[in-house]
């Protein structure tokens, strides 16, 4: 049996999500990557079943926005990803975890913090603490710093992916649903 899961990748435009997910999948750093729309799906096994991976790299665009939100409610992993060297791509995370838990019931999510680009760090305008700090102010499950040039950390990344979406497929396999309970008719002859 195969189930899907489904992860996107939210956060400004240029911060690095493709840069991220495509050198996850290729190993590599691509320097002709551009900003892209796409879907990986990688596939872990689970023993009695397999698990497909959805990752949704969005676009960080403004004008996007009408064609992404409808895929945020089929989402249980969101991973925001800011450019440690442009510090508005920080400031729109508030911004787009809004809209996010807008569209979602936030207890069934996952939500990760990334700083892309840590090996820039001559650039660096958000320190490693505003992210931490970012990641409690939001209540995110996880924060990591990365490196889509050299690599740096995004293994890690989809580990910790993987494995929140490993868990969270056996919690929802182990849910008992109980029968309404109904209460016992009163005696009071009221």
């Amino acid at each position: 049996m195969s189930e899907r899961v489904n992860v996107m990748f939210i956060g400004d435009t240029a911060v690095g999500k493709t840069s991220l997910i495509d050198y996850f999948n290729s190993g590599k750093q691509d320097p002709l990557i551009y900003s892209t729309t796409d879907v990986l799906t990688y596939t872990i096994n689970l023993g009695s079943s397999l698990l497909n991976i959805r990752v949704f790299d969005t676009p960080g665009q403004k004008i996007f926005e009408p064609k992404v939100i409808p895929f945020y409610p089929t989402c249980t992993v969101f991973v925001f990803v800011y450019d440690k060297t442009y510090r508005p791509s920080l400031d729109k995370i508030d911004y787009l975890y809004e809209i996010v838990n807008d569209h979602v019931h936030s207890e069934a999510c996952e939500f990760f913090l990334v700083g892309n680009k840590i090996d820039e760090r001559e650039k660096e305008v958000v320190s490693t603490q505003e992210g931490l700090n970012k990641k409690k102010q939001l209540n995110m499950q996880l924060f990591i710093e990365t490196s889509a040039v050299t690599g740096e950390n995004i293994d890690t990344l989809f580990k910790v992916i993987t494995e929140t979406v490993r868990k969270k497929q056996e919690e929802k396999g182990s849910t008992v649903f109980l029968k309404d309970h109904q209460p016992e008719k009163s005696k009071c002859p009221c």
